[in-house]
């Protein structure tokens, strides 16, 4: 779900930091 849908910084930056 995070991977997904990132709630921490916007879209790109948070699957970039999900991976």
């Amino acid at each position: 779900m995070e991977l997904c849908v990132p709630q921490k910084t916007g879209t790109l930056e948070g699957i970039e930091q999900r991976g």
